[in-house]
């Protein structure tokens, strides 16, 4: 029997799809199909939350608001690097600093930057990707209350983390004080780390980040393994009514 094919069990008329115990990793891709649109804003209006929080962290704790902001010419910017550079390894290195939009405030007695947030083609990816992983998250959450079945708090708890680890390495800030470079040692030390600290975790940003994503993962897995053992994703809502008259003479709704 097909994995799809569902049947209706039990005095409350639970929706069980065949094999649900077995196929729970279909469950985030089936919710994302079905919730495409839903999934799609969520995870651009994480990105957007995500940057404006940056920005807003800074201006709170230096007390300075941006003063410019700039979206750079990324792709002649890439086509220039591209064509005159020998090497397609170094060119796609440097490629990947090139950035694609920055704001921040500079110093008007010495016209340079102070504080900024850099975002560079392979920094949107990565904050994008964590976006999505959140967003499937919360999908499958909204489903399982659709479903009667409760939010796993291991779930919660693995998802909340791997947000908050994917959030700090993605920072790509820039401070005078510590570093000149996009990088989340800036982060670390508004969090109140010691300079040192943080320049030492630095290269370790690779690391954290697969955590986080790691822990986002396992979040999703373990809800969507709960909404398995409940039954499956609900049956999706009914919206569109025929124009077939019943024996009443009303819309039959199917």
């Amino acid at each position: 029997m097909s994995s799809d094919v569902a049947t209706v069990v039990g005095d409350a008329g639970a929706y069980v799809p065949a094999n649900a115990h077995t196929d729970w990793w279909r469950l985030p891709i089936q919710a994302v199909r079905r919730c495409w649109r839903g999934f799609s804003g969520l995870s651009l209006m994480l990105v957007v939350t995500y940057y404006a929080a940056l920005v807003g962290v800074m201006t709170l704790r230096l007390g300075q608001l941006p003063n410019y902001a700039e979206i750079y010419d990324a792709p002649a910017a890439y086509m220039l690097i591209w064509t005159s550079t020998p090497s397609p390894l170094d060119a796609v290195q440097i490629m990947a600093d090139e950035p694609l939009f920055e704001i921040g405030y500079k110093m008007p007695e010495f016209g340079i930057s102070e504080w900024s947030l850099m975002v560079a083609l392979p920094n949107l990816i990565q904050v994008s990707a964590g976006a999505a992983l959140l967003a499937v998250f919360f999908l499958l959450g909204r489903l399982a209350r659709r479903a009667g079945c409760a939010l796993r708090l291991r779930a919660v708890a693995a998802a909340g983390a791997g947000a908050g680890l994917l959030a700090l390495c993605s920072a790509s800030l820039t401070w005078v004080v510590c570093c000149a470079t996009p990088s989340w040692v800036v982060a670390l030390s508004l969090l109140g780390v010691s300079l040192t600290l943080a320049q030492w975790l630095g290269p370790f940003d690779a690391l954290f980040l697969c955590a986080g994503g790691l822990a986002a993962a396992c979040g999703i897995a373990l809800q969507a393994r709960r909404l398995a053992q409940r039954g499956g994703l609900p049956p999706a809502p009914i919206r569109q009514a025929d124009s077939v008259g019943s024996d009443s003479g009303g819309l039959v709704w199917r």
